[in-house]
């Protein structure tokens, strides 16, 4: 999965850098690619709210970590 990487931004009213950390969002065809599936499977899973996602607009974008936990509480123990 991705790393994070913080974005960097000036704020319009100070000419000086900071450091913000958000997340790196990916489509639902990076998401299908990494866990063997559909990018229509992805989205069906984010319309029924069962994948955490991010709703932009019309846009759906996923954070690989968020995804990354996900996965892990869906693991089952052997």
């Amino acid at each position: 999965m991705a790393n994070i990487q913080p974005i960097r931004h000036r704020a319009p009213s100070d000419a000086t850098t900071s450091t913000t950390c958000l997340p790196h969002l990916v489509t639902a065809a990076v998401i299908a690619a990494a866990i063997g599936c559909t990018a229509k499977h992805v989205y069906d899973l984010a319309k029924r709210n069962q994948i955490p996602h991010y709703r932009i607009g019309a846009s759906v974008r996923f954070d690989p970590q968020a995804i990354a936990e996900w996965l892990e509480t869906l693991r089952i123990a052997a």
